[in-house]
């Protein structure tokens, strides 16, 4: 089934999420905008979703193609599909567009969250503090294992910008990638806080479709 979603939708704590599709447009200036769901609360579990949102919120604190704001709790086997095909783009402009903190699958983390098997194709266009490619600001410890995305980051020179995420502190990757050559003026992550990266490379598309295979979708 194919339904419309509210970005604005804050679903209760400890609450699961699965098996929704969504292809929406979500455009307003909530504190926390994104294409599944605005924010994701405590012990929230979210699981084999995905979403073509076009998200756009140039007043909200943290806007994200899947989620706006995540607190704790685990996203997994979610992803987010954008305009691109193979890492080109169809548009120049952002298909998650933001005046906050702004990622291609979610705008801030805040807690203890672990986001594993997800991806977004989504481009970003960010004219806040933050923005990245998959993650706009992760402010406490969380977990990323088997993610990627493709997505171009578009930011004027103010904003911290990396092709993953723009700020990243105590953040654990694992076998987590970003396409090679979509931005190729910026780093992995922005602003890197009191951190090693590991777990975090820059990879061919081939590397990316070749292991990323339990969505059930194939590379865009």
């Amino acid at each position: 089934c194919h339904y419309g979603i509210d970005s604005k939708y804050n679903p209760a704590d400890n609450t699961t999420i699965k098996d929704y599709n969504y292809y929406v447009a979500s455009v307003g200036n909530e504190a926390y905008t994104g294409g599944f769901v605005g924010l994701a609360g405590t012990g929230i579990s979210i699981k084999k979703n995905y979403t073509t949102a076009t998200v756009k919120a140039l007043a909200g604190t943290a806007t994200g193609g899947f989620a706006g704001s995540a607190s704790t709790g685990t996203i997994e086997n979610d992803y987010v599909g954008g305009r691109t095909y193979s890492g080109q783009y169809l548009s120049n402009s952002g298909d998650v567009t933001g005046g906050g903190k702004t990622g291609g699958f979610v705008g801030q983390t805040t807690g203890d969250v672990t986001i594993k098997n997800s991806y977004t194709t989504a481009s970003v266009s960010g004219s806040g503090t933050y923005a990245g490619g998959f993650i706009g600001s992760r402010d406490d410890v969380t977990t990323i294992n088997n993610c990627y995305c493709t997505g171009l980051v578009i930011t004027p020179a103010e904003t911290v910008a990396g092709a993953f995420a723009g700020a990243s502190a105590d953040t654990k990757y694992t076998s987590t990638y970003v396409l090679i050559g979509v931005n190729k003026n910026k780093k992995l992550v922005g602003s890197s806080d009191a951190e090693s990266i590991t777990g975090l490379l820059f990879a061919e598309s081939s590397t990316i479709s070749g292991s990323k295979t339990y969505t059930g979708h194939p590379f865009d």
